[in-house]
């Protein structure tokens, strides 16, 4: 069972149809990660500010705090390089250990 030459044909159109239907999905695919590889970085440049943005409000916070305390960057400093305040003892299990 052969096919004729315009079977042939019409198979062959119905392939370059599927091939070109492909290619243009595969397309459409690239064209969307281009789009998602975009606003990907958007994103990170976003979350960059705002990383930003806390890191100099916690610095403000702890300047206003050296400034409402009247420490000297010196002192300021040595408060910075002293013990570990979670070393310090709790106040409220001092309390329960005087009872």
């Amino acid at each position: 069972m052969h096919r004729s030459p315009k079977s042939k044909a019409k198979g062959g159109d119905t392939m370059n149809q599927k091939l070109q239907k492909l290619r243009e999905e595969r397309d459409k695919v690239h064209a969307r990660i281009e789009e998602y590889a975009a606003t990907l970085e958007k994103l990170k440049a976003k979350e960059k500010d705002y990383a930003k943005k806390i890191e100099d409000l916690n610095n403000s916070q702890i300047l206003a705090i050296a400034k409402k305390h009247n420490l000297s960057p010196e002192q300021f400093e040595e408060l910075l390089e002293g013990p570990n305040l979670h070393e310090f003892p709790d106040d409220e299990s001092d309390e329960e250990d005087e009872e």
